[in-house]
């Protein structure tokens, strides 16, 4: 004769009292809060971990019109504009149809699958690799102890962005190699649809096996922060070089680098609360 309260094994006639009863149903709750306290930290790359836009991508791509012919160049303001653009090939596309028509040496027009802006794109992420791995450019302020803290409480970590894998990939081996095998990267042409679209944060949370309402976003952009948005996610933005005037309406909070972020006041606190009655 027996039976089964909170997971234990009570033979009749063995009295537990209230204080017994109580102290299994507390414990069982302390569990299910520790469980809901654990979600997603999902950070995009560029502007985020690192100020790469403007010191790295833009360089990179001035770098690989030079060595390919063309009689471009794009300064820092030209740049800014070129951004609100997700994705490198989908920006030169933009560049050669919009600003600069005259400069496109080919009869069919631009597009980001065209043979020539596909070449001209790896060539560029391989001059970019090479900026990264020389150092020149150094992580942001918090990005890592913000990371460290949520891999140590169990969270899954992924960078999710526009830009192509391998740069992606550069960027955490060189910055965050202590971390690196961890990261889960989701990257460049993985999906259909780029920033301001949620794909990219859609696919993360699928393929992580985490709900999008517990996964918490960390941007620098005003399309990705609309992409985490629309993903049913939160979103902390840290403003960057570029998108200091942007709108983030949408965001959750909007900070001027991740060192003002605390984990478990300002990322932690952002998850669904259920409370049992």
């Amino acid at each position: 004769d027996r039976i089964v309260k909170y997971g234990s094994v009570i033979f009749k006639g063995t009295p537990g009292g209230k204080e017994y009863y109580m102290g299994k149903k507390n414990a069982r709750m302390v569990s299910f809060k520790m469980a809901e306290s654990v979600g997603a930290l999902l950070l995009d790359c560029d502007g985020t971990l690192v100020e790469t836009e403007r010191d790295g991508h833009r360089v990179a791509f001035n770098m690989a019109f030079k060595e390919k012919g063309f009689e471009c160049e794009w300064d820092v303001k030209l740049y800014g504009e070129l951004l609100t653009t997700g994705g490198g090939k989908e920006r030169l596309t933009r560049y050669f149809a919009d600003y600069n028509a005259d400069a496109w040496p080919h009869e069919d027009p631009p597009s980001k699958d065209h043979p020539a802006i596909k070449e001209l794109h790896e060539l560029k992420t391989k001059l970019f690799m090479d900026i990264v791995r020389s150092g020149a450019l150094p992580l942001r302020a918090g990005i890592e102890d913000l990371i460290s803290k949520a891999m140590a409480a169990g969270w899954s970590v992924a960078v999710c962005s526009t830009s192509n894998e391998a740069s992606v990939t550069a960027v955490i081996e060189t910055m965050l190699p202590e971390f690196a095998a961890d990261i889960k990267i989701y990257a460049g042409d993985i999906v259909s649809n780029k920033k301001p679209n949620p794909e990219i944060y859609l696919l993360a949370a699928k393929e992580l096996g985490v709900a999008p309402m517990k996964c918490i976003v960390v941007e620098d952009s005003s399309i990705g922060c609309q992409a985490g948005a629309a993903a049913g996610m939160k979103v902390i933005v840290t403003k960057s070089i570029y998108t200091e005037d942007e709108d983030f309406s949408a965001a959750s909070m909007v900070v001027s680098s991740a060192a003002k972020v605390d984990f478990e006041e300002d990322v932690v606190s952002m998850l669904p609360t259920v409370e049992l009655v």
